[in-house]
């Protein structure tokens, strides 16, 4: 008997007719996020990128790997320890860099790629969630694009994208969101709890520290849709998984850090005076989400000394009206309720002042809560299409164009990322008063050769801030450069009256005082740099040049050795213990070095002089 088809082939026409606009909007959506971003592939390395990533000995070799999952973020560089535990983030520069090695459009790529993805699973998630609270599938994909497209577009997220360094941001709100979306399907699907959410959630925590808030979200998911099906909440082994998944990542990172408590950083504002500035600080983050103006990458924090203040009693209205909005919502709109519980858990960390820096605001703290502003405007759009024509059109058109607007400010912002010193003017003028900027400003000048500019930049940054060391260490360097012996020593005597535990300084003192023949002097300045930084590979290769000037070999090649160690890709390094072994007659082993130092830069006249003239005298 023959099997008739036809109703399965009209089923499978009936869904690819349904899945067309939903494919159509995901390409567009796609489309949209890389235009707004791709002019980022024009910038170069900006900010803390040639620290992190030019910088950064770790993503160059695979070995490193055990050593940056049992470590913090910053121990690459020997002056720094930090209490962040972040190893995905070098895994992520690993890998660009043995893809696109430190071309600057190779990792900017990679930040563009993600930040697709991310609005991608804001469109896939905010359709879910629709379909979901409003339990529907008709006429939510408009909705769901519309909120796709504010977060694809909207400017608050330059600094995230266009800086290479946002890398942690992208990738941990990109497996929350991920993590979400997939809990949400196992909810539908009634399977239990999805193992890849949980391991996506893990991989989050490895990402950036707020992960570690995100079962929260998902706690306020299961309240939301449970209230609103008359469900009781689930079981808590639903949450068991993330429990577990959390435990796990202190775990690594008690081991790593030795610690699970973030350093206290901001000791000027704690308190009372953090609980008043909380009001400011979390007010300002709400007014940029919905009106992303004026944005600055350094933006320096005006804290209020009392909330009878213009300031003060703004911030508490703004953010009195917020848990005003939280209040009502929890009973009329679940949807919008969980939309700002969206906002305001990624956001609390960035709430705590004593834990962060100077720039106590930064824009980069609310790519996450975004998603929530993001949903939000998904559910105006969707209660806007169920009401009469004249406000569906109105609020289409609105849509439109807030997201146009949104797409050229982003377009335009992205250039302010173009290199170090259009970045650092960007932002000493919009905060003069930040003199660590100067600083940074100062410094591109003085690599730049532009030594009268940079000057200018360190005074007003010695002005600004009085006890900040690193002027004076930078202003010595430019004294050392012009043979002002006296000036530079003064200078970074200086800084490390302010600051004594600067290395730095302590080996920048050590090359002044070589240079002058005050070898004792220069190494006992190299020694106390590296009783303070052990890992520092310039103390360490400068000490081994002071050991040989005066004929200390055997003490100079375990220095060169150190040096060797901490990086080996240093030709200089290797070309100068090949010398030293030359100097003990260790021939063979100086012919190595001299090899390698050619294999590492096979234009270095000196090592191939030296190797020519060791093979002769053998």
């Amino acid at each position: 008997m023959p099997v008739d088809t036809t109703g399965s082939d009209a089923g499978r026409r009936n869904r690819l007719a349904m899945d067309r606009p939903l494919v159509a909007a995901f390409i567009g959506l796609c489309i949209l996020s890389l235009a707004v971003t791709a002019n980022t592939l024009n910038n170069g390395f900006v900010y803390d990128d040639a620290w992190q990533v030019v910088g950064n000995a770790w993503i160059r070799d695979a070995h490193f790997i055990p050593e940056i999952l049992m470590s913090d973020v910053w121990r690459f560089d020997e002056h720094l320890q930090s209490s962040y535990y972040r190893p995905l983030m070098h895994l992520i520069y690993m890998a660009a860099y043995h893809v696109f090695g430190l071309t600057p459009w190779g990792f900017h790529l990679v930040n563009i790629l993600l930040h697709t993805l991310v609005s991608s699973l804001v469109f896939l998630t905010t359709l879910r969630l629709l379909r979901q609270f409003l339990l529907r599938s008709e006429g939510l994909i408009f909705p769901a694009l519309v909120a796709a497209a504010l977060f694809a577009t909207h400017p608050v997220h330059t600094e995230v994208v266009a800086w290479i360094a946002g890398v942690p941001d992208l990738t941990y709100t990109l497996l929350c969101i991920w993590s979400l979306y997939l809990y949400a399907g196992s909810r539908d699907s009634h399977r239990g709890t999805s193992i890849l959410s949980v391991v996506a959630y893990f991989l989050a925590t490895l990402c950036k520290e707020p992960a570690l808030l995100f079962p929260a979200i998902l706690v306020a998911y299961d309240y939301c849709l449970g209230s609103q099906r008359g469900e009781r909440l689930l079981s808590v082994r639903r949450y068991a998984p993330y429990a577990a998944a959390v435990v796990l990542s202190l775990t690594a990172r008690a081991f790593a850090l030795d610690t699970l408590v973030q350093t206290v950083r901001n000791a000027s504002l704690s308190g009372m005076d953090a609980l008043i500035n909380l009001f400011p600080l979390f007010s300002d983050y709400l007014v940029k989400l919905v009106w992303p103006a004026n944005l600055n990458a350094f933006t320096l924090f005006e804290p209020v000394s009392s909330l009878f203040t213009l300031r003060g009693v703004s911030g508490v209205l703004v953010t009195a009206v917020f848990a005003g909005l939280l209040f009502t919502s929890v009973r009329k709109s679940r949807l919008v309720f969980f939309g700002l519980v969206l906002i305001v858990v990624p956001l609390l960390p960035a709430l705590f002042i004593p834990a962060l820096p100077e720039n106590l605001f930064a824009e980069r703290y609310l790519y996450f809560p975004s998603f929530g502003f993001s949903l939000i405007a998904a559910m105006v759009v969707t209660q806007a299409n169920n009401s009469r024509h004249s406000l569906k059109v109105v609020v289409w058109i609105l849509a439109f164009a807030v997201t146009a607007t949104y797409s050229l400010a982003t377009i335009s912002r992205n250039t302010i990322w173009k290199d170090d010193e259009t970045f650092y003017k960007e932002v000493v003028s919009k905060s003069p008063q930040a003199a660590t900027m100067h600083v940074n400003l100062g410094w591109t000048y003085y690599h730049a050769g532009r030594l009268n500019e940079a000057m200018t930049e360190y005074a007003v940054a010695m002005k600004l801030k009085p006890n900040l060391a690193e002027p004076h260490n930078n202003a010595g360097l430019i004294y050392e450069s012009r043979n002002q012996t006296v000036e530079a020593i003064r200078e970074y005597k200086t800084a490390l009256r302010l600051k004594p535990g600067f290395a730095q300084a302590h080996n920048n003192l050590g090359n002044v005082y070589l240079r002058a023949k005050f070898v004792d002097d220069a190494i006992r300045e190299y020694r106390a740099a590296l009783d303070l930084s052990p890992r520092f590979i310039a103390a360490h290769y400068n000490l081994a040049n002071a050991y040989a000037e005066i004929g200390l070999f055997n003490e100079s090649v375990r220095e060169y050795q150190e040096a060797i160690a901490l990086d080996p890709d240093e030709p200089d390094a290797h070309n100068n213990l090949g010398q030293v072994y030359v100097k003990l007659t260790r021939y063979a082993e100086a012919i190595d070095q001299f090899e390698t130092a050619l294999r590492l830069h096979p234009q270095h006249v000196s090592a191939r002089r030296n190797l020519e003239r060791v093979l002769q005298q053998r």
